[in-house]
């Protein structure tokens, strides 16, 4: 289906989640988890919800990897506990389209969405900030961005996120449809983990190329950050988040990707402007932004470096409800000759997240 409108994501009545519930009950097998992480348990929390029992399962090398409670089973195990069984999918990103072969005794396997009881973009909060996500529609430069945009809403609003999948890119961040990197340019990488992101712009650019500054305030995902980029040696690795003052934050650390600031987070970090590691001698090509929520704090950061280079963003817009307003509006508050884009990666289509807002500047 194709929305032309937020208000016609609003008018479909359907929910796709109750009906994949319903269908599970009608079949009346056990269901098994695949996976036990974030993803898995908040898949378990709408079968709970639902009254519909489940056992988590994983692979049989991840069995060790796991130390808490409940119990975990492997594929085999599954298999001797059940004669027939549905798998549902509970892990992101590298989803499975068909039942992986392990689960020799799985008939079906299904992807249901989570209940993730810290995201607050439903339909009452789409309906309530109506006129300003139809500013953003407004603002986007192309037709597939609306429809990106239109269908992450109904996929937040109706459980459905099968409507993303022929919008999604395979490439994360550096689509060369939208821009092109001078070779001169340097590329800031805010949240850079444990250097996933940066590993890629090297592949996609070459490690002979552009200057990268990469901030991971996180401890351990910054040691995996030295180990993995060791080789290159045009980067610049700093232990800081990005945010809009310089000066510390708490923080909830761990090696994930989900690392992420919390007023009453166990761990205190160094964070800083953006603007205090740019100046006239270099040129800001990129700046990539995956900060759990912080975006809109480090883009304050960073209003020096935007308004002098005008550098490309891409910045993630998936951590908080009014990502998709807040983020346009201070982007074209900056400069309105930014053109904005929205893509998704196809990689986590089955979680709602890793949606994306590219801003390239229109030079004329």
């Amino acid at each position: 289906m194709i929305f032309e409108s937020v208000q016609d994501v609003l008018a479909v009545d359907n929910d796709y989640r109750q009906t994949q519930i319903y269908e599970l009950k009608k079949l009346g097998l056990p269901c098994v988890i695949y996976g036990a992480g974030i993803n898995a348990h908040c898949v378990a929390d709408v079968l709970v919800n639902n009254e519909v029992g489940y056992v988590f399962a994983v692979d049989q090398e991840y069995i060790t990897d796991i130390t808490s409670p409940p119990t975990i089973y492997t594929p085999e195990q599954c298999d001797a506990k059940y004669d027939k069984y549905i798998l549902i999918c509970g892990t992101a990103p590298g989803f499975p389209m068909d039942v992986p072969p392990q689960f020799k005794n799985a008939v079906k396997l299904v992807y249901l969405m989570g209940e993730n009881k810290l995201d607050k973009l439903d339909e009452h909060y789409i309906n309530e900030h109506l006129s300003e996500f139809n500013l953003t529609l407004g603002f986007l430069a192309d037709e597939k961005s609306k429809r990106c945009m239109l269908a992450f809403l109904r996929g937040k609003v109706a459980h459905n996120p099968y409507e993303l999948i022929g919008l999604a890119d395979k490439s994360h961040y550096f689509l060369d449809e939208l821009f092109q990197l001078k070779p001169d340019s340097v590329y800031i990488d805010c949240g850079a983990y444990n250097g996933d992101t940066v590993l890629e712009f090297i592949k996609h650019y070459g490690e002979n190329g552009n200057q990268i500054i990469a901030f991971e305030p996180d401890e351990e995902n910054f040691s995996l950050l030295q180990k993995r980029t060791e080789f290159c040696k045009n980067i610049t690795l700093i232990k800081k988040g990005c945010s809009d003052a310089k000066g510390e934050l708490r923080f909830n650390g761990g090696n994930t990707s989900s690392s992420a600031l919390n007023i009453n987070g166990k761990v205190v970090i160094q964070v800083d402007k953006i603007d205090n590691y740019t100046d006239e001698n270099i040129h800001i090509g990129l700046i990539k932004m995956d900060i759990e929520g912080a975006e809109m704090a480090a883009l304050n950061g960073a209003k020096e470096t935007l308004q002098r280079d005008k550098p490309v963003l891409a910045i993630s817009a998936y951590h908080k409800p009014d990502d998709l307003i807040t983020i346009p509006q201070y982007i074209k508050s900056i400069d309105a000759n930014y053109n904005l884009y929205v893509r998704y990666t196809y990689s986590c289509v089955f979680t709602l997240s890793e949606l994306v807002i590219y801003a390239i500047y229109d030079s004329f």
